[in-house]
């Protein structure tokens, strides 16, 4: 279901913040192992968070880290003709090794 706005939900601090507030998986850490997990959440008219779920994941110890971040974070609602409204939104999670 895809809720219109005009200005999208915007986590504190940023996507960065949610991004830093990541820890990579010790285990696939020591095996170099890299990946991506997509979380999606639905943001509501609050800013609330509700009906967050790993929707893919190249390993699922990174779509918990994801889900964790997210779940850790506080979000500005999305916008509609300046009134907030709630809507479902997927984030990116890359793990990637330096």
């Amino acid at each position: 279901l895809f809720i219109e706005y005009d200005d999208p939900p915007m986590p504190e601090g940023g996507y960065l913040a949610i991004h830093k507030a990541v820890n990579y998986p010790e285990e696939l850490k020591n095996d170099n192992i890299e990946g991506l997990a997509l979380v999606q959440v639905f943001i509501d008219k609050t800013g609330k968070i509700s009906n967050a779920k790993v929707i893919k994941t190249d390993h699922e110890a990174f779509g918990q880290a994801g889900l964790r971040a997210v779940e850790r974070a506080s979000f500005k609602p999305a916008i509609k003709d300046g009134v907030p409204v709630g809507v479902y939104i997927v984030i990116p999670f890359h793990f990637r090794l330096d």
